[in-house]
């Protein structure tokens, strides 16, 4: 019994793992100079697309602001149009004779109801 155990103490598995894994092992670098740009490029990156999407969110809100005064314009001219058809009518003399005589029920004077004024007489 003491040959075997002198066996198991030669072929120790502890004794010869960890030379095997010193040579394997890369030596540990200095990695902060790597991570610093990738950090100020993922910085850059995001900064920009925040810019982006503030500019377009401004663009989108001036378009909005546009088709607003653009229907308000249209609206307005469509008033125009109307005031415009109404003092027209207003000026011509054939409605205005209608108005009269349908909705303030006016007639032309009889010959009765007619008086002459004399202009070439000074008093």
């Amino acid at each position: 019994m003491v040959v075997a155990k002198k066996e198991f103490e030669m072929y120790d598995l502890k004794k010869t793992s960890p030379e095997k894994n010193k040579k394997n092992k890369k030596p540990n670098k200095n990695n902060t100079h790597i991570k610093l740009k990738l950090f100020l490029y993922s910085t850059l990156v995001l900064t920009i697309a925040i810019v982006v999407l503030l500019r377009f969110a401004h663009i989108s809100k001036l378009q909005y602001d546009l088709s607003k005064v653009q229907t308000e314009v249209t609206e307005l001219q469509k008033e125009k149009q109307s005031i415009s058809i109404d003092l027209a009518k207003a000026k011509d003399s054939r409605w205005i004779e209608v108005v009269a005589m349908n909705a303030l029920s006016m007639n032309y004077p009889n010959e009765n109801q007619k008086v002459y004024v004399d202009l070439n007489k000074k008093d």
